[in-house]
């Protein structure tokens, strides 16, 4: 079990394994557990260890084995070495489940070619990462930090019998601190920042002068939220939003902010054009001064109700599409590489026309569309 992810805490997955468990008719009778192992070898996973010696020496009380995911069994560099270790447990009778992976581990072709694609891809998630890591070290260290581990940290605080520190604490991914690119403050959490130093004194030109900007710049920032209903700050929160954008939204009663913020979500377009688009077709029931709305540029009325309708719908199909589009473009163009280099092997390419013929002819076809 690694510390990257929370999705990956011991428990979380232990939940996960526990479910699988029930749904299949299994009792889950012992827990191996490598807490805050990456899993790039067997050096130091003392569980896996001991959990193959049992396999291996055929002492093991329990006929399967209930991984979360093929990454969990290990980010071995190389990818052999992880189904030579699987193949070890099967020949012994021991089964391997992945909990929460999408395939049945069941020895099919497809299964087969999915494993193995997730495990190459575990294993180049490490090496990417070592290679980044040591470079954002290296340049602290160039420019004279000492870096120290969390234990050593904790160690020093004990020694200096401190009772209370400062940190910033991370309920998800999205952190500020452990990944490699600079992140900015969305505008929102600007404003509350400067609410906090305005609050403890701090005056506007003191704050101005330190952020190099002008005082009037403060004082918009710190009027941002003014007429935004709570929901529609929640839902742009850590939205990279410009400043236009909310002084579109207060001419919008709350219902139709809430809809703008979920529509700008949805379209991943957090622009002036795009706010005042909304608010264009945007009904005039659902404006703070109707009187005030801007005209379309149409020529009727329901030429007018038909591109509000269009573009809801728009929005609608980009909400649906969001969800899947990027995972499924990326697992696509994986997929390709590697079926590629499948067919290319001359004794598979033999194999598939043997045995499976259509599924051959199929994967030619897929490969040779653009």
């Amino acid at each position: 079990m690694s510390t990257e992810h929370q999705r990956y805490s011991t428990q979380n997955q232990a939940d996960v394994i526990q479910k699988y468990a029930q749904e299949h008719g299994m009792t889950v009778v012992r827990t191996f557990a490598d807490d805050g192992k990456s899993g790039l070898n067997l050096e130091g996973r003392a569980a896996l260890l001991r959990l193959l010696s049992e396999v291996q020496s055929g002492t093991a009380d329990f006929s399967a084995i209930l991984v979360y995911d093929v990454s969990r069994w290990g980010r071995f560099q190389d990818a052999d070495e992880s189904g030579y270790w699987e193949y070890v447990c099967k020949r012994a009778g021991v089964a391997i489940h992945y909990c929460a992976e999408q395939f049945t581990n069941d020895g099919s072709l497809p299964s087969v070619i999915l494993k193995n694609l997730k495990r190459t891809m575990a294993g180049e998630y490490s090496r990417e990462l070592s290679v980044k890591v040591f470079a954002g070290q290296c340049r602290l260290i160039e420019l004279g930090y000492l870096l120290l581990d969390g234990h050593i940290r904790l160690d020093i605080l004990k020694v200096k019998n401190a009772t209370e520190v400062r940190c910033i604490l991370s309920t998800d991914d999205e952190t500020f601190t452990y990944n490699k690119r600079v992140n900015h403050v969305p505008p929102i959490l600007q404003h509350y920042m400067i609410l906090k130093a305005l609050d403890n004194g701090v005056s506007e030109k003191r704050l101005a002068e330190a952020l190099s900007v002008e005082v009037e710049n403060i004082r918009q920032r710190k009027e941002l939220l003014r007429g935004i209903c709570p929901e529609a700050i929640e839902l742009l929160r850590h939205r990279h939003v410009t400043l236009e954008v909310f002084s579109i939204l207060r001419k919008m009663k709350p219902v139709r902010q809430i809809e703008a913020a979920e529509h700008m979500i949805a379209g991943a377009t957090f622009s002036t054009r795009f706010a005042k688009s909304l608010l264009a077709v945007t009904k005039p029931e659902f404006l703070v001064q109707p009187s005030r709305r801007p005209e379309v540029s149409a020529t009727s009325r329901a030429a007018q109700e038909m591109l509000g309708k269009e573009t809801a719908q728009l929005i609608r199909d980009l909400k649906a599409i969001e969800e899947s589009y990027g995972a499924d473009a990326l697992s696509l163009t994986v997929c390709r590489g590697y079926f590629e280099k499948i067919i290319a092997n001359s004794r598979i390419e033999s194999h598939l026309l043997r045995k499976h013929s259509n599924l051959f002819d199929a994967l030619k076809k897929a490969l040779s569309d653009q």
